[in-house]
């Protein structure tokens, strides 16, 4: 979506202006929501090798160094390890290291892919609560597309009213600007009656919502849907919620072009966006390891150009908040195939609105996460994990917090 686009387009009639009040109310929510932090995932998927560039491991015995390493130290004197062939993640840290808080040697206790990814995002790896994002996101009736996934997982619980897919050719458009009907063989609904369908399936909501059985909270999720739903389809005419693939990799620049004019618009709070490696190779390297140095190349390339971007969003970007994650590590030692296995401690890269930079949590002498104080940073007595990322993004975000935040992370 181009903000040029939102901004000239015209905004069409709410379909139900009785269950909104009336377009100003809708409209100072949008306002309200504009003033709250967002937050954008930037999620490596396949488990990336953290030990190739954000954690040094040269004094660790037996692990693998990539020859030609070397220690190196960007802006604020962030530690990472360098190399001749990654210029772009290179000028990355050297630009804009100052702003970077580097959290080291959490645990994501599993082997599984799908069992890391949930504990990532939601703390646990097999029930059925939302994750980070979806929690953060809020109410459709604040903002009508609360998390946005343009790609990439989402753990939506009982919160699947807050998540809106964009598609993985584009679909969200095409379905709020009802394009997609042309392609059917049925007859298309009148359009006033469709709106009269679509006011009756709301009000059946709002009154059940009201009434105190099991099923009002459904009810109420419902119609929240539905009232994110109208919103969104009144702004319509002026969106253009694009996406690219102009060669063998995502074209990044327009996911965060599209994702920043929903945060300046107040339309999401919450964002996704996944990187699967150069040309979509992956990170997932149990052989051919010298991919995760090309994909580390290639992430750099993709963080600058969302800087690049953040920068022609102003208001966006005293309030962003960017959480870089992938959901496992690898191994220290290379296996017999010349990649490298599942490894249960990662790192995770975060900056911007109320984070503060800095390095949290490291490794010991094989590779494994330091105990940390959670109020320093250091050494301490807490096996770092998932729940205490989450708790951390839910605290930056006002939200509940059920557990301990890291302090170290969070700006004073």
């Amino acid at each position: 979506m181009r903000r040029r686009d939102l901004l000239s387009g015209g905004v069409a009639s709410l379909l139900l202006p009785g269950l909104f009040g009336s377009k100003a109310h809708a409209a100072g929510a949008l306002q309200d929501s504009a003033d709250e932090r967002c937050f954008l995932f930037l999620y490596a998927e396949g488990g990336w090798d953290p030990a190739v560039t954000l954690t040094p491991m040269f004094d660790t015995p037996g692990a693998w160094v990539e020859e030609g390493s070397r220690l190196e130290y960007g802006g604020g004197d962030l530690p990472y390890v360098d190399h001749f062939s990654r210029p772009a993640l290179g000028e990355f840290f050297r630009q804009y290291g100052a702003e970077l808080a580097l959290l080291h040697g959490m645990e994501v206790p599993s082997i599984s892919h799908e069992s890391c990814l949930r504990l990532l995002l939601t703390g646990q790896s097999q029930a059925l609560d939302p994750d980070w994002p979806t929690q953060i996101s809020g109410s459709p009736q604040d903002r009508p597309m609360p998390h946005l996934v343009i790609d990439g997982p989402a753990f939506a619980g009982n919160m699947s009213e807050r998540v809106v897919r964009l598609g993985s050719e584009g679909q969200l458009p095409l379905l709020l600007k009802d394009r997609l009907a042309d392609d059917l063989d049925n007859d298309k609904v009148d359009p006033q009656i469709q709106a009269l369908i679509d006011a009756s399936v709301a009000q059946r909501s709002a009154s059940r919502a009201d009434s105190s059985s099991y099923l009002a909270g459904h009810a109420q999720a419902h119609l929240e849907s539905v009232q994110g739903l109208s919103l969104l389809q009144s702004q319509a005419q002026g969106l253009s919620l694009n996406q690219g693939y102009p060669g063998c990799t995502r074209d990044y620049e327009t996911d965060f072009e599209t994702l920043f004019t929903c945060f300046d618009a107040g339309l999401s709070r919450c964002g996704m966006i996944r990187h699967k490696g150069w040309c979509n190779q992956g990170w997932d390297t149990h052989q051919l390891h010298e991919r995760q140095g090309i994909n580390w190349e290639d992430m750099g390339e993709v963080l600058l150009e969302l800087m690049a971007m953040r920068d022609r969003f102003p208001s966006v970007k005293e309030r962003l908040v960017v959480v870089v994650v992938s959901e496992m590590g690898r191994h220290p030692r290379l296996n017999n195939w010349g990649g490298k296995d599942h490894w249960t401690w990662t790192s995770a890269m975060l900056f911007g609105d109320g984070v503060q930079p800095g390095v949290v949590g490291g490794l010991d002498e094989i590779g494994q996460g330091r105990n940390v104080d959670l109020s320093t940073g250091g050494s301490g007595s807490v096996r770092l994990g998932p729940q205490h990322l989450g708790d951390t993004l839910l605290s930056l975000s006002a939200g509940q917090v059920t557990g301990t935040p890291i302090q170290a992370l969070l700006r004073s």
